[in-house]
């Protein structure tokens, strides 16, 4: 060990990044976003609205887009002043407190423990009756052709999707530059809030919404397209 390494204080030594520390991360934090994005907001919202959860659905995802927007410029002046495992630790403290407060006194509550209805319809369920046979919820899902497809999916579509925005800055930054590569991703982020109002509010309740699903990925797929071709 060099005398400059042997100076360094123990928790600088600690705290240097290794590759195995960075999966082990990656590992953590997808599994909490996974727990806390995408599947909890359709498990607070979807017992509230039936008619209206598209739009609802929309606006809720809206949130966390505009909670990056807004939230990343603190976030990265707090690691600023502090550093970033302090901030790390701050960021993390604050949102368990939060988290945890909303799901006492706000997520605990249902239509039926209120004495409301989904969508605000008084005097009638407009919550689809079950198929004869018993309910799709209670079959073994692995089992279920319509659910594994819809699984795999999802799931190849968000592993492109994310993929595509964990790397989209660095590589438009040679390009663009800084600044403009900056603007491009806020870009992204705005058409992701309008694509998901637009379609959430305009969509028919009658539509096929694995249809509407379709479309949508295949706009993406023409926008990756394009982006090779540039």
């Amino acid at each position: 060990m060099s005398r400059s390494v042997a100076r360094m204080p123990r928790a600088c030594i600690l705290a240097r990044p290794e590759p195995w520390q960075l999966f082990a991360a990656a590992l953590a934090s997808g599994a909490g976003w996974v727990a806390m994005g995408v599947a909890a907001v359709n498990a607070l919202i979807a017992p509230w609205f039936i008619l209206r959860r598209p739009a609802a659905l929309g606006m809720a995802h809206n949130g966390a887009s505009l909670g990056g927007v807004i939230f990343s410029p603190p976030w990265i002046a707090l690691i600023a002043g502090i550093g970033f495992l302090p901030a790390a630790l701050a960021v993390g403290g604050v949102m368990v407190a939060v988290v945890a407060t909303l799901s006492v006194l706000v997520f605990r509550h249902t239509p039926e423990s209120m004495g409301q209805s989904p969508d605000g319809v008084q005097g009638a369920d407009p919550r689809p009756r079950a198929p004869r046979g018993g309910s799709p919820a209670r079959r073994w899902f692995f089992a279920d052709g319509k659910f594994v497809t819809l699984a795999a999916g999802m799931m190849l579509g968000l592993f492109a999707q994310i993929g595509l925005l964990a790397h989209l800055f660095s590589l438009l930054v040679p390009v663009l530059g800084e600044r403009m590569a900056g603007l491009a991703m806020g870009g992204a982020t705005l058409a992701a809030i309008l694509g998901r109002s637009v379609v959430g509010w305009m969509m028919p309740v009658s539509a096929d919404r694995r249809l509407v699903a379709c479309a949508s990925y295949g706009v993406q797929v023409a926008g990756s397209l394009l982006f090779l071709l540039a």
